[in-house]
């Protein structure tokens, strides 16, 4: 392809057939008293990606799966990714992938999971924010009563705190 010099710049726009690295030779065609020259280049080209989360489990522990894509839709089958949830991260490798991880949130309700895929080779790094209703879960004994029977439980959620000022159906 011959391009035009500006202001002794030239530009142009290419579809690399590969990611990773790839050659770009310039060759300069002499002119009036200028030297012909050629010169070989490197350029690194890097796909976009695309992370997707999915909430596996809404109760403690709560279980979150990143999904890393390429731009082509095929999984990105290496590299990391940070889940930052309750103010730490967390780094989760990816296999076939997916990252997995398992978390007990501090507090029910609503909460933030930011995800991060940190970019390797020759793709680009992607991040994602999904906000998630924590549900508890409450763990308490079988017991055995009879009709007209007392019950009485102590409810507490999955981090061992007590329920207080809420409403529980009982079946």
């Amino acid at each position: 392809e011959i391009l035009n010099i500006e202001n002794g710049s030239v530009s142009f726009t290419h579809s690399f057939d590969n990611f990773g690295l790839n050659e770009i030779h310039v060759i300069f065609n002499a002119f009036d008293f200028y030297t012909s020259l050629g010169a070989v280049g490197n350029i690194t080209v890097k796909s976009r990606t695309a992370l997707n989360l999915t909430i596996v489990n809404e109760y403690n522990p709560v279980g979150i799966e990143a999904r890393v894509f390429d731009e082509h839709g095929s999984a990105v089958s290496s590299g990391n990714v940070t889940f930052i949830v309750d103010g730490t991260g967390y780094d989760v490798n990816i296999t076939d992938g997916k990252a997995f991880l398992s978390h007990s949130f501090k507090q029910i309700g609503m909460n933030r999971i930011h995800a991060v895929f940190n970019g390797i080779d020759y793709c680009n790094s992607s991040e994602i924010f999904l906000d998630i209703n924590v549900k508890s879960t409450i763990n308490a004994e079988d017991a055995t009563k009879t009709m007209n029977s007392k019950y009485q439980f102590q409810l507490l959620d999955s981090n061992g705190k007590p329920f207080n000022n809420t409403e529980v159906t009982v079946k």
